[in-house]
């Protein structure tokens, strides 16, 4: 397949449903398309005037591919600008944020791929695990175009070998020509405290419970304003938004395996679906009852 079109002109439809789309999404829109046949890859194709995604964390390397306006976001502290037709990259377990920098509008696709999909394109350039990507923001058109394939094929529907082959003709391009040497692990626990990481398993643990940071520092061996100072120093992320990621995270795979919303909400922590409704949107750009059509189409 020869990618030769504009940026702005994938043939990749918005499929939001219209009773499920409140005022802000006439602004806001997204759509979801999730491939279980290739380790759960997955394409959202994006348009954003207002909003704005917080700093969150993947456990998939993340692919942009910017089809109008400008995207701002900030990757391990640093800001990057991804204009018109460039590829935005962000490894997995990267601390992260994403909005609209300029234009009346952003719209892109991301692409999240797996980590064990990458694990065999490391082609020798990284010590541990997958490959890992110094650059934030890429411009490169051959690259784009192949990339711009993979999201294709698989919101086409097209057979299981076309995707497999345009995915790992693209993701053979972009580990040849820019993945890089990394000496250590890419999750960035290594570094962090005995006594975070003690707390980050409990909270993984313990994830839709009504924990208080006494109960975690207690089992951390910290004291509780020493605990948010360091857990927020060495994850990236306040004690309370780290929960919130993983209730979200977990969600998204009851959604995808057809579970009702409401019962997804309350099983992951949520006290009524509004409030799941309002966090999931926050993070993931969609409804949990969007998402769940995209996944399940």
């Amino acid at each position: 397949m020869v990618y030769d079109a504009d940026p702005g002109e994938l043939d990749i439809q918005m499929r939001l449903p219209r009773d499920t789309a409140p005022v802000e999404s006439r602004r806001n829109q997204a759509s979801v398309w999730i491939d279980r046949a290739l380790g759960g890859l997955e394409v959202m194709a994006l348009k954003l005037q207002t909003h704005a995604f917080p700093p969150h964390t993947h456990d998939t390397l993340m692919i942009g591919l910017v089809r109008a306006g400008c995207k701002a976001f900030e990757r391990e502290g640093k800001t990057y600008l991804a204009p018109r037709g460039s590829i935005s990259i962000v490894n997995p377990h990267e601390l992260h944020t994403g909005r609209r920098q300029d234009g009346p509008e952003l719209r892109y696709l991301s692409l999240y791929v797996p980590i064990e999909f990458l694990a065999e394109m490391t082609i020798g350039k990284s010590n541990f695990g997958p490959p890992f990507f110094k650059a934030g923001v890429i411009e490169d058109l051959e690259l784009y175009g192949k990339l711009a394939c993979a999201c294709r094929s698989l919101c086409n529907a097209e057979s299981r070998l076309t995707r497999e082959y345009a995915l790992a003709d693209a993701m053979r391009l972009l580990a040849e020509r820019y993945s890089e040497a990394r000496l250590e692990r890419p999750t960035g626990r290594i570094r962090e405290p005995r006594g975070v990481r003690e707390a980050q398993d409990l909270i993984a643990a313990r994830y839709a419970e009504e924990l208080s940071i006494e109960e975690i520092a207690a089992t951390a061996r910290l004291s509780r304003y020493y605990l948010m100072r360091a857990f927020r120093h060495s994850v990236g992320l306040p004690i309370h938004a780290y929960q919130l990621q993983l209730r979200v995270e977990r969600a998204k795979e009851m959604l995808a395996s057809g579970r009702p919303v409401v019962d997804v909400a309350l099983e992951v922590g949520f006290a009524d679906q509004a409030h799941f409704t309002k966090r999931f949107r926050s993070l993931v750009g969609l409804t949990p009852a969007v998402y769940q059509r995209g996944a399940l189409s």
